[in-house]
């Protein structure tokens, strides 16, 4: 995170945790998870949310209010989350108003960082919304398994895994 970025926080819980960690000035925040802006700004960080509809099961605000937002938004950085991370379904999730949403993000930044822990390794969820190609980060807490790890090599993802 560099001085006047924009770090777009997708939902979920292991964006949650790289809120925790993010410093407290120097960049806009922009999120569409409530839970992560009260968070952020209660650091007395400025953060813009996406607006929308509350899904309930993953708290992200989702829908056509969601897509108008990021349809004229730019983020310097993406910190995203999946439920999935599969060698040839890509990134996916269960909900398709999710993925919509998902996908503009990618698109709409400059560089994407996925965060997901081992769990979501070789998972295919109902609906893929992007590419490994996509991803220019991956940060994990485990090496990915042999086909996967190919995969992200062959779409020039940069693998970080850390411990706790």
């Amino acid at each position: 995170v560099r001085e006047g970025h924009v770090v777009f926080l997708d939902a979920g819980t292991t964006t949650m945790e790289i809120a925790r960690v993010l410093p407290d000035t120097g960049y806009v925040a922009v999120t569409n998870m409530p839970t992560v802006a009260t968070q952020l700004s209660e650091r007395d960080i400025d953060v813009k949310l996406t607006g929308g509809t509350l899904r309930a099961r993953s708290r992200a605000l989702v829908g056509p209010t969601a897509s108008a937002f990021l349809d004229r938004a730019n983020f310097d950085l993406l910190f995203l989350g999946t439920n999935g991370i599969h060698a040839d379904a890509g990134l996916s999730t269960p909900n398709e108003e999710e993925a919509a949403v998902k996908t503009q993000m990618v698109e709409r930044a400059s560089r994407v960082v996925l965060v997901a822990d081992s769990s979501k390794f070789d998972e295919r969820s109902f609906v893929s919304f992007a590419d490994l190609a996509d991803v220019d980060a991956l940060v994990t807490d485990a090496e990915p398994p042999a086909a996967l790890a190919a995969a992200l090599a062959d779409a020039d993802v940069l693998v970080e895994s850390v411990s706790q």
